[in-house]
């Protein structure tokens, strides 16, 4: 299995699926294809824009959803209809090696009540993988973006206007596979800056390094163990005690069993330990296992488990133990429809405070593609948190509508 095979397939975005149908027969899916992935260039798939070697492919989605608890609150809730425009441009390279790609989006959000909840964000992102032979790959990413955070945010600090924050990613790994041992190593940059001053205390960045050791058992099953170290750095003076070094390891497997079961599961432990005595140092659990069952070539089934240490300013707490499960199924009526649902469980544990969080999601989609530049698509998602916190408790229901057009 090269580094390029062992590539996983995305399964958190099960609700933004693209369907696809006619009346048409198709050729059969190649082996291992997810609903979420499979290609239907004869019938849907948008031709882009052709530049050489490179190909752009534009697209626009205008959306209008009724969210009947705008804020997220337990009480006094507002409901309120929301339109959406998403403007963006992909591309990718058509080289036989290497691999250059990237996009660039926008969003306007305009409420037609609550306008302070209005808001523009925009971002672009690249990826590009060098092959450099004798089995070695580098691979590296980068994203930029303004967004302003939804009011279901665990951190959300209840003010008039939706927070804003400029968010910077870049991830750089190598690979070398030696006969059946890969080796390799990495590091990942997460940057957050919030745009109000009032948040300054906020701002932070985070590093982390790996080192992964990895063997094939066979071509289609592969052991790997990934020491990993990092540290977390607040800008501003109040927020140093949240400073912090973090290291551990993982030890799992990524496989391919006969194009059905495709994934990875692994379970680590870590230690955090704080610059200040005003926090406990923290011994945790993480795992970023994901796979999927593809029972026929028309049906994908998602799964999940994540568990992670993320950042935070709630006052008193060194940080937040995030940990989710969820369940997805995507399946193909027709060659022009898919249908998909998902259910989850987030809980969010604020280290050094007695906050708990546990939310609960259910939703379902459908999306038609009327031919390979337009579709319609629609939505809907029930939210419910509970918490030890009183405030920040809330029921929520969203239906959403859509077109999508591309080129």
């Amino acid at each position: 299995m090269t580094p390029r095979d062992r590539s996983l397939v995305g399964l958190a975005a099960v609700l933004a699926i693209a369907g696809g149908g006619g009346a048409a027969e198709a050729q059969d899916p190649p082996r291992g294809q997810t609903v979420q992935e499979r290609r239907q260039p004869d019938f849907f798939d948008a031709r882009g824009i052709r530049a050489g070697s490179v190909i752009f492919y534009p697209e626009v989605t205008l959306q209008s959803a009724f969210n009947d608890n705008v804020f997220a609150e337990e009480d006094d809730e507002e409901s309120d209809l929301v339109t959406v425009l998403t403007p963006e441009i992909s591309f990718e390279t058509l080289w036989s090696r290497h691999e250059v790609g990237g996009r660039v989006w926008g969003r306007a959000s305009r409420y037609l009540d609550n306008t302070s909840e209005n808001a523009e964000e925009y971002g672009a992102s690249a990826y590009g993988r060098l092959d450099l032979g004798n089995q070695i790959q580098v691979d590296a990413r980068a994203r930029a973006a303004r967004e302003a955070l939804g009011r279901a945010d665990p951190d959300d600090t209840g003010r008039d206007e939706p927070t804003e924050v400029n968010e910077l990613n870049a991830d750089l790994e190598i690979e070398k596979q030696f006969n059946r041992l890969i080796v390799g190593a990495g590091q990942q940059f997460f940057r957050q800056d919030y745009v109000d001053s009032i948040d300054d205390d906020r701002d932070q960045s985070t590093t982390r390094w790996n080192v992964l050791a990895g063997y094939e058992l066979s071509p289609s099953l592969e052991v790997f163990a990934e020491p990993f170290y990092s540290i977390r750095r607040y800008d501003e003076t109040a927020a140093d005690s949240r400073d912090a070094d973090i290291y551990g390891a993982l030890v799992g497997t990524r496989f391919d069993i006969s194009g059905l079961w495709i994934g990875q599961i692994d379970i680590g432990v870590y230690q955090e330990d704080f610059d200040s005595d005003q926090f406990d140092d923290y011994t945790g659990i993480t795992t970023r296992t994901r796979f999927d069952w593809l029972p026929t070539d028309k049906t994908t089934v998602s799964f999940g488990l994540a568990r992670s240490d993320e950042a935070t300013t709630q006052a008193g707490a060194s940080s937040r133990v995030e940990t989710e499960a969820f369940v997805g199924v995507a399946h193909e009526l027709t060659r022009a429809i898919i249908i998909d649902g998902e259910i989850s469980y987030t809980q969010d544990d604020w280290r050094g405070v007695d906050r708990t969080d546990d939310t609960y999601r259910a939703g379902a989609g459908v999306e038609w593609l009327l031919n390979r530049n337009l579709s319609v698509f629609s939505a809907y998602e029930f939210t419910t948190r509970g918490s030890n916190l009183d405030t920040a408790e809330f029921d929520r229901s969203i239906i959403t509508f859509g077109l999508k057009a591309k080129l």
